[in-house]
């Protein structure tokens, strides 16, 4: 089934349009925060989007427990809601010239906490709405799409868009595509398995998550996949979130619009990776997750060293290809090599360990940035995500990984 024919179900365009809408929200969401935390703290800006990922660390992994234990779509519905609302603050605050760092942080922070619960709860629903394996990797790729298209298109929106409205107002854009996603998501109607039904639901949420350390140790690549992704995605915060805005700035003399670009391009570029991936069956799922830290290391390393615009973007697309290399194989990995019952578990597991290397990369990130400068820190970083690809590689080069993904979703 192509891309076009997975669109032909109408659940599945309907929840992609809703997070198309969601995600270009987002973008603009991230945007806006990024400037005004760069603009009031400087190098420091890491500290505001610390706040998102801490929190979000805190609840992460209870987050996958209860999206593995209530009604999946009813939770994404009220989840959308709340952020909604938690977002609208932000216009009517700075409308009133009152907008500070600590609101931003405030918001972050709940954002990030809702999402542990969204998340998990979104990957575990796409095997009821297509449990065909090959039909369940393209709605993987095309909800992987949402975000990264975002990324093409909110960025490049913005130069067009600030000279339309205030920069505050992209937060009023996010609340509002919150409230469409919410709508997407009611409109795919009730459906056997949104409710999980497992005798670990009765069990104390401590305890499942020992069984999921447990499954999750029986796969030594993705149990390695699982810990070094904890110093790459340390690395690629403090680059993508803090290193790209400042750089830049730099080169652009404070001026928003090539940061747009700049983030245009990552968007566009995993775009078409996500094209690519989306289809390919992952026999060698090890070698393809960490040649696409490889992949982020060379292009964050050749951002450190450009002087133009134009190269700037170049390197930020060749860095984008990667992700999707990764992240389609993982999702698709935990919606197969473990139960329905344990899909938001092991998701919520791995965005857990990624929350804990994104705080602590971007509380660093101040400190690096001030004390080698912008090009050095950031080709310090590329570097330690090129250690993780190539220990990744050594690890499991030789080893024979093209085992057939067992469907466990009625284990």
């Amino acid at each position: 089934m192509t891309y076009l024919g997975i669109l032909r179900n109408k659940k599945i365009s309907t929840l992609w349009l809703g997070q198309v809408f969601s995600a270009i929200g987002d973008a603009l969401f991230e945007i806006a925060i990024t400037w005004f935390a760069v603009k009031a703290l400087g190098n420091r800006a890491g500290l505001i989007v610390a706040a998102g990922s801490g929190s979000g660390l805190l609840f992460s992994l209870f987050g996958g427990v209860y999206a593995d234990r209530w009604n999946r779509r009813k939770t994404m519905i009220v989840v959308d809601i709340l952020r909604a609302l938690i977002v609208l603050s932000l216009p009517i605050t700075a409308r009133f010239g009152a907008l500070q760092p600590w609101h931003l942080a405030i918001v972050t922070a709940s954002l990030w906490v809702l999402g542990a619960v969204f998340n998990p709860s979104l990957t575990a629903s796409l095997p009821i709405l297509v449990p065909e394996s090959k039909s369940l990797r393209e709605a993987n790729a095309l909800m992987d799409s949402t975000w990264r298209i975002a990324r093409a298109i909110g960025p490049s929106l913005t130069g067009f868009l600030i000279t339309q409205m205030p920069l505050y107002d992209f937060f009023s854009i996010d609340a509002l595509s919150f409230a469409i996603s919410a709508l997407a998501i009611y409109r795919l109607g009730n459906k056997p398995g949104w409710q999980p039904m497992h005798k670990e639901s009765q069990e104390k949420p401590l305890t499942e998550l020992v069984h999921t350390l447990i499954a999750v140790s029986q796969l030594p690549f993705f149990y390695w996949a699982l810990v070094l992704s904890f110093f790459s995605s340390m690395s690629w915060s403090a680059v993508f979130y803090i290193g790209i805005a400042l750089l830049c700035k730099e080169l652009a003399n404070g001026n928003i619009g090539t940061f747009g670009l700049a983030m245009g391009a990552y968007g566009c570029a995993s775009i078409l990776s996500n094209l690519f991936w989306g289809g390919v069956n992952p026999k060698r799922p090890a070698i393809i997750m960490f040649t696409s830290d490889i992949i982020f290391a060379l292009g964050f390393f050749f951002f450190a060293q450009v002087h133009s615009t134009l190269a700037a973007i170049i390197a930020i697309a060749i860095a984008a290809t990667g992700g999707p290399m990764k992240d389609l194989v993982m999702r698709y990995l935990i919606q197969r090599k473990f139960p329905n019952h344990q899909i938001g578990k092991v998701y919520s597991l791995r965005w857990t360990i990624s929350n804990l290397g994104t705080a602590i990369g971007l509380l660093l990130s101040g400190p690096l940035f001030q004390a080698l400068g912008t090009r050095a820190g950031i080709s310090c970083l590329a570097f330690v995500i090129l250690g993780c690809g190539l220990t990744g590689l050594i690890r499991f080069f030789k080893e024979e990984l093209n085992e057939p993904i067992v469907d466990q979703q009625n284990a």
